[in-house]
């Protein structure tokens, strides 16, 4: 588990990337959102030890992730789709990285590989921008890390390979693995995620299941705005809007693209009171 206690990060010069984070982060698939410059990437790389928070703690299972021993390095992986490999191959990679992570599955990574259509020997510099991001993506999901930080994981992917991402999260990640999942493109994987994180301006603004949203608040497309909707808005001629969840209002999936621009709107505070209750 993921845990931050006030945590916040500050770049030299520059205003707080980060203030005063408190959450933990249970196994399962969570979607990050926020705006370009809200503290995303920066949150990532606390949680991956990469950066260490100006203020508070960020810890993984009870232990400070400051302190990157091997315990814990073996145990948490950071990707982005501009991250270099230290070895020309996938193949390689396995071979000198991989028996650092004692969960790292080869046969996991040989059917990622199939999947996606990429030859484990070939070099990683050699093939396109979009298969040199698929070779990551099906060496990271091998290394079976419990806790996988997946920031923008299909910028770069062609349509077909969307979508094989897609099916290789739900069968590769297990159980007791926790993945976060940074992105913009919103709605690609909504069947996917248990829960949401939802940062501004630096501040976690709203982080719950969505489940629990989904008993909160329901989605409907109308024509007009609903006389309770608190956050609505027209796409091609029809209004999608997010109303109190009740008697007349049956429980549905959260949208997540209505629920990220109505986060973003003036009737964000409406929103949170709601769905926190």
């Amino acid at each position: 588990m993921i845990t931050l206690r006030d945590a916040s990060y500050s770049y030299p010069k520059k205003a707080d990337a980060l203030t005063g984070i408190t959450c933990e982060v249970h196994p399962g698939i969570h979607l990050l959102m926020g705006a370009n410059g809200t503290g995303k990437t920066t949150l990532l790389h606390l949680m991956a030890g990469l950066r260490y928070p100006t203020s508070g703690v960020c810890l993984l299972d009870g232990e400070e992730l400051r302190l990157r021993r091997p315990s814990q390095l073996c145990r948490v992986q950071y990707f982005s789709p501009d991250m270099d490999f230290p070895e020309k191959s996938v193949e390689q990679m396995a071979s000198r990285h991989a028996p650092f992570f004692p969960r790292f599955d080869a046969g996991m990574l040989s059917r990622n590989l199939v999947a996606f259509g990429i030859d484990p020997r070939q070099k990683l510099s050699a093939l396109s921008y979009g298969n040199a991001i698929k070779a990551r993506l099906a060496y990271m999901l091998a290394l079976r890390c419990e806790v996988l930080l997946l920031d923008e994981p299909t910028v770069g992917l062609d349509f077909d390979g969307r979508g094989q991402f897609g099916r290789l999260l739900m069968e590769c990640v297990d159980e007791d693995q926790t993945v976060i999942v940074s992105t913009h493109s919103l709605s690609e994987f909504e069947p996917i995620y248990d829960s949401v994180m939802f940062l501004r301006d630096g501040h976690m603004l709203l982080q719950a299941s969505f489940e629990k949203i989904s008993r909160r608040v329901a989605s409907f497309i109308t024509g007009t705005p609903p006389a309770d909707a608190v956050y609505s808005e027209m796409r091609m001629g029809r209004c999608h809007s997010i109303v109190p969840a009740g008697e007349d209002n049956m429980a549905s999936a959260p949208d997540c693209t209505l629920l990220y621009n109505a986060l973003s709107s003036s009737s964000a505070h409406k929103l949170l009171q709601i769905i926190n209750g």
